[in-house]
């Protein structure tokens, strides 16, 4: 998700890096925070790994490691993708989910529970590559598209 390239293509690279298949007691594609920067950094973005200390320290592009709990898988752990949003707060994109988490809910937008999600360990603040939301002019002002 942070690099903007299709699933299969990241999936590929991961396999390239020797991240696809089972290592010691972890499952093929499980990666340590080590690991994961490791994997984003060769695709030429700037990773920078940070102690879990709250959400307001997202400021920009992060990968956060979160608990599964709510979703009846005690004690286990996936990556999501956060970024702070100048509407709705911190938005957060789980690849096992279909809608996105907003920190400040829309109301015409079906999400999760922004409560759900707890950060755990080690997350990776990312440097963009690309505009995370649309922004307009370059004074500020939104541009008429019609």
């Amino acid at each position: 998700m942070v690099t903007g390239t299709a699933y299969e293509v990241a999936r590929e690279r991961f396999n390239e890096y020797g991240l696809g298949v089972r290592r010691k007691s972890r499952p093929a594609y499980s990666t340590t925070s080590g690991e994961m920067a490791g994997a984003i950094a060769r695709t030429g973005l700037l990773v920078q790994p940070r102690r879990w200390r709250g959400w307001t320290e997202i400021h920009g592009l992060a990968i956060l490691k979160v608990r599964d709990d709510w979703r009846g898988m005690k004690g286990k752990w996936h990556w999501v993708v956060a970024f702070r949003h100048q509407e709705f707060g911190v938005v957060v994109f789980d690849p096992h989910e279909t809608a996105p988490c907003f920190e400040k809910m829309p109301f015409d937008e079906l999400c999760i529970d922004f409560n759900f999600y707890e950060p755990k360990g080690e997350w990776l603040q990312v440097e963009q590559s690309f505009p995370l939301e649309y922004s307009g002019t370059a004074g500020g002002a939104v541009e008429d598209l019609t």
